[in-house]
């Protein structure tokens, strides 16, 4: 029995599928997707450069303890993605997603900004660390809404038959903006010496990756919501929509948190931590791992579209249950590989396996989540148990395998995380009810 089985919005209509035909312009949804460009491009740059920023705000004889510091530092970001979740639910469910992600995108500018320009300890001592933390506290509050609103936004209105194939380019953007990042470094580190890097080639991303995000501000500001969006069914704002969502969407809340779980965990292993394992803990060449993650990048991108549009026609849970399934069965096995050849093919098979599954579960995974709710309580639906899961398994990501590889001594100690989190996901996505038929213009009974 579906553990959401009477918590989903009535099935699809044709008369809604017209209703939906005043959908987002396809401008709008280049809109919401250049949005997440610049957001994730200012989180990866900060995962890619991690060793360098260890070294200019933590030094330290151990360069490993250097590389820990920086991680969970970026780690303290996610800590504060739930309560950026609970305020820009609130202000979105309440006012209209838009005006939510216009705010969440000017703070991720700015604190992006401010880490490219910020002095290291040689320079300000320990006030370099407590700034350097203050910034990365403000990107988490502003990640923890914008990912669910820019989600919403195009789920909302997308036309009712394609929302999986639409709500891709959502993904797609994320993905874009972490194949930038990885770019960014790829660039740095071929041009610079490891003496410029760590004096300034590592700061050259977050400052263009701010001033991008005042790009990303004026376009979003000239964004529009569907009309599900801004005034949903007809109905007042709930007061305390989270509240509201709790006391009658328990059920799908908690599968959104185990639907993400395994993504979340290797969106990071795969998509941003892997250079830094292959060059730290493996020994690989710095420069041809940050190459083979671009190229991996990549494949992740166009994995989200064509896993969207499969979802469409296939339903959403195959494309979360090959995701699942495909790392239970093949994390293992690669990353053994990986340990014990340590060339440059074996880390192209980890990388390339890994983002073609992760895109075959962003393809599909925001619309699953956003079809779960009624439009009322949906930001809060959505965001908050995401939020929650990225903060506690998706930020902690790199520094938890880092250390359980520093522990054990074994590499393959990386899939003793990965894995776990997978199975949680598979055993969610076979329990949950197929949500690809449902209107999301009526809310839940």
């Amino acid at each position: 029995m579906s553990i959401i089985e009477n918590e989903t919005a009535p099935l699809y209509s044709p008369a809604t599928a017209q209703s939906q035909g005043h959908s987002l312009s396809k401008r709008s949804i280049f809109v919401a997707m250049i949005g997440n460009l610049v957001e994730w491009f200012d989180y990866s740059v900060y995962a890619f450069f991690a060793v360098y920023i260890g070294r200019t705000f933590f030094p330290s004889e151990t360069p490993l303890l250097s590389l820990l510091s920086a991680l969970g530092v970026f780690g303290v970001g996610f800590v504060a993605r739930p309560f950026g979740s609970l305020v820009f639910a609130h202000f979105g469910d309440r006012f209209g997603r838009r005006k939510a992600l216009l705010v969440s995108i000017l703070m991720m500018a700015g604190a992006t900004l401010l880490i490219g320009l910020l002095p290291g300890y040689a320079t300000i001592g320990a006030a370099g660390t407590v700034v350097l933390v203050l910034a990365r506290l403000c990107q988490g509050l502003s990640g923890g809404g914008a990912w669910a609103g820019a989600g919403l936004l195009i789920v909302e209105a997308a036309p009712a038959r394609h929302r999986g194939f639409f709500s891709s380019f959502h993904q797609a953007g994320v993905g874009l903006g972490l194949l930038f990042g990885s770019l960014s470094a790829t660039l740095a580190t071929s041009y610079f010496d490891p003496a410029a890097m760590d004096s300034y080639g590592w700061r050259i991303p977050f400052v263009v990756g701010g001033l991008l995000g005042l790009v990303g501000l004026l376009l979003r500001g000239a964004g529009h919501e569907a009309p599900v969006a801004a005034t949903p069914s007809g109905d007042s704002p709930v007061q305390i929509p989270i509240v509201e969502a709790w006391r009658t969407h328990r059920g799908a809340m908690l599968a959104v948190a185990g639907i993400f779980l395994s993504a979340t965990v290797n969106f990071y292993v795969f998509l941003a931590y892997l250079p830094i394992y292959a060059s730290s803990v493996l020994g690989m060449p710095e420069q041809q791992a940050f190459a083979i993650n671009t190229a991996g990048l990549c494949i992740f991108v166009v994995g989200c579209v064509v896993a969207g549009a499969l979802s469409d026609r296939f339903g959403r849970r195959s494309m979360l249950i090959l995701h699942a399934a495909g790392i239970c069965l093949l994390a293992l096995p690669l990353f053994a590989y990986l340990d014990a050849s340590r060339t440059i093919v074996a880390l192209m098979a980890v990388q390339f396996v890994g983002a073609a599954l992760q895109g075959a579960f962003s393809g599909s995974g925001v619309v699953t989540i956003v079809e779960m709710f009624p439009a009322k309580i949906r930001y809060s639906g959505v965001a908050v148990p995401q939020g929650l899961v990225t903060a506690i398994f998706g930020g902690t990501a790199g520094f938890i395998i880092t250390a359980l590889v520093a522990r054990t001594g074994e590499p393959i100690a990386i899939v003793y995380y990965i894995v776990p989190a997978a199975a949680v996901t598979l055993i969610t996505a076979c329990l949950i009810k197929e949500t690809y038929k449902v209107d999301l213009d009526t809310p839940a009974e």
